[in-house]
This record gives structure tokens, C-alpha cells and sequence, in this order.
């Protein structure tokens, strides 16, 4: 009998991890707009910077203007980069620290095959974008920010996948750049 009680409780905590949520997660979400509404964005500036691991960042400064007042920490826009067949994006929070203005300010890596890089208010919907050019600089390629470039450009119709995870780097004492 104690066979069988502990191979029931072995049975069930070997299928359990597979079908289980993990306690704790929060996950960030697309602002919702009120039926004839819809969000907006300005790009006042855009640089590219290769920080001290050498990434290539691009930064965004501007401002978001969201269809309704954002009251959730987890509520999000985000900053999306465009290769020839792919899209992804790194959520931002309209409020953080529940302070709201509407500047922002927002970074992300980006990669040679990186075209365009748009403020997006959803996976398919694009409020503002630039175009992206890349130039050899003594054998090291480097972004050169060109220019707005329209919402609906071909080059940026693929939907943006983004990672909605609240935390979605790795934390803790194995992380060397964790706080």
C-alpha cells in the first residue's frame, strides 16, 4: 500500500511541472481602446549606440499618446525591430512606478539584418517608425538611423512577436547584470 501511495505521488509530480503554471509570473498586456479610439506615437529622436558588451542598441525619444488613460503598471507599448522575414518587440509600460507623462523614452537590440524600427501599440499595429541602414566602418557594420518610414511599408508588415513576460531576461545570482 505505501508502494502504491508513493508511486501515485510520483506519477502525479512528474506530469504536474508539465501542465503547471508557475506561481508568480506576471505578464505585461496591449492597452485596450475604446471602440474609436486608437493609439498614436511621436518620434522626436532616434539614435543607434554599441554599449560596453558590444551590443548594438537603437533608442527612441518621443511621445505616446495612448487611446485611454493607461491604469495598469502592465499596461505596454513597444519598440519593435524589422528584418526581411521577421519582426519582434520589447514591451515598455505607459506608466512605471504608476507615474504617467506620456515622454518616453525606450532601448532595444538590434542586428544587421534589422531594417526599420517602429513604437507599436500591439503585434500588428505600428504607430511610428524609422528606417535602419547599416554601413562598414572598418570592417565592423554599424546602424545608421535613416529617416521616418510610413506604418505600412512592406518592410514592416510582419506582426512583432513580443515577449509579454514581466521579467523575461534572466534574474537572480546567476545573472551578472541582474540588480
Amino acid at each position: 500500500m505505501v508502494l502504491t501511495a508513493t508511486t501515485m505521488i510520483l506519477a502525479a509530480t512528474a506530469v504536474a511541472p508539465a501542465t503547471a503554471v508557475p506561481g508568480g509570473l506576471r505578464y505585461y498586456r496591449w492597452l485596450d481602446c475604446p471602440a474609436g479610439t486608437s493609439n498614436a506615437a511621436r518620434i522626436d529622436s532616434m539614435w543607434t549606440d554599441v554599449d560596453y558588451m558590444g551590443r548594438t542598441l537603437v533608442s527612441f525619444v518621443g511621445e505616446v499618446f495612448p487611446c485611454a488613460s493607461p491604469t495598469l503598471d502592465e499596461e505596454v507599448w513597444a519598440l519593435a525591430a524589422y528584418s526581411s522575414n521577421s519582426a519582434s518587440g520589447k514591451a515598455h509600460p505607459y506608466r512605471f512606478g504608476n507615474l504617467y507623462n506620456g515622454h518616453y523614452y525606450g532601448t532595444r537590440g538590434i542586428g544587421p539584418a534589422v531594417q526599420a524600427v517602429c513604437v507599436i501599440a500591439d503585434e500588428t499595429t505600428r504607430l511610428a517608425c524609422v528606417s535602419i541602414s547599416w554601413v562598414d566602418t572598418d570592417g565592423v557594420l554599424l546602424p545608421v538611423v535613416e529617416g521616418p518610414l510610413p506604418v505600412d511599408s512592406p518592410r514592416v508588415a510582419a506582426p512583432a512577436v513580443t515577449n509579454m513576460s514581466v521579467y523575461p531576461d534572466p534574474i537572480g545570482p546567476g545573472c551578472g547584470l541582474c540588480p
